[in-house]
């Protein structure tokens, strides 16, 4: 479809805000000594970057870093806005660029790096999480397939209709008696609707990333507006991602704390955990109150209850702590 990007802008190896900022720069000058401008820097003429991370650990990681500056830009570049840092060693800016980043991981790699610092701090919610499996064995790799001709002429009409700047509006034209306008607004509330811990975190743009989905699908489709089709489309995608965010994220909160008390009381099952219990989880090295503070937020996020149970011996009633999963 365009091999100028396929060949020419595509990178990988993520390292810093500035150098995002530096791949995407637009072109700088000064005043010379006549008054004259001089050109400092060409900069780049392709603002579309696409970058691939194989570890998705290695963004995460440096995000993590006291000063660094990635998830700032990464946040500015998913909000379509003016790219730069005020550092003083680097300069460039970047104005009307276009990135695009997808990263692989597996699950246990993810949670290890998750925390409130990176997913939690406005970052997650930017990235769209599929959970994904191998659906089948390929001893020598796969097949080479040739798409069809009539589909190769679609995509590369949409290519040229999606170069054209455009607002693509939902469309309030009816369609079998309901418009995509109609659904949108429908589907807006609970779209918007909070959820709790890092799950909560991560899809908390949920009404903003369906848009945008749906625009795309539109775009595809060279549609001038958001029709219900895309938007049914688009919901769907959604649907599967927020899935996918539950099976990964469920009970993680982002507080080391918290997500150790609730791994384990996964563990525990149906026979729970006593206060003595989870103080020796973690060898009485933690404060009661930090345990209790992880357990309050367990319970007000909805993952973990607690009920006074009798001792077999008798006695006063201990109180007890079992896992449990969000209505």
């Amino acid at each position: 479809m365009d091999n100028e990007w396929y060949y020419g802008r595509r990178v990988s190896g993520l390292a810093s805000g500035e150098g995002l900022i530096y791949h995407v720069r637009d072109r700088r000058t000064r005043e010379g000594r006549d008054g004259e401008l001089e050109i400092v820097d060409e900069g780049v003429v392709d603002k579309r970057l696409m970058v691939t991370e194989a570890e998705f650990k290695g963004p995460l990681t440096i995000m993590e870093k006291p000063g660094n500056t990635l998830s700032v830009v990464l946040r500015l570049a998913w909000d379509d806005t003016t790219l730069q840092t005020l550092g003083k060693t680097s300069p460039e800016k970047s104005t009307g660029s276009h990135t695009t980043l997808t990263a692989h991981t597996n699950q246990d790699e993810l949670l290890k790096h998750a925390s409130t610092s990176n997913l939690g701090g406005g970052i997650g919610n930017r990235f769209v999480f599929l959970l994904v499996r191998r659906s089948k064995l390929l001893p020598f790799g796969a097949e080479e397939s040739k798409f069809p001709e009539d589909l190769v002429r679609r995509l590369k009409d949409a290519v040229v209709f999606g170069k054209n700047p455009r607002h693509i509006r939902v469309s309030e034209k009816k369609e079998d008696g309901q418009s995509a306008a109609d659904l949108w607004r429908a589907v807006y509330k609970d779209l918007s609707t909070s959820e709790p811990g890092l799950f909560g975190a991560v899809t908390g743009r949920a009404e903003a990333q369906v848009r945008r989905l749906a625009t795309i699908y539109a775009a595809l489709d060279q549609s001038q507006e958001v029709r219900i089709p895309h938007l049914l489309a688009a919901l769907s995608l959604w649907d599967y991602s927020r899935q996918s965010s539950f099976l990964i994220f469920k009970g993680r909160t982002g507080d080391d704390i918290a997500d150790e008390i609730f791994a384990s009381l996964q563990v525990a099952g149906d026979n729970g955990m006593s206060m003595t219990e989870i103080s020796a989880r973690f060898n009485r090295n933690v404060k009661a109150g930090r345990i209790r503070g992880g357990l309050l937020q367990l319970h007000r996020d909805g993952w973990a209850r607690t009920e006074k149970r009798q001792p077999d011996g008798g006695g006063r009633p201990e109180e007890r702590w079992y896992v449990c999963a969000p209505e």
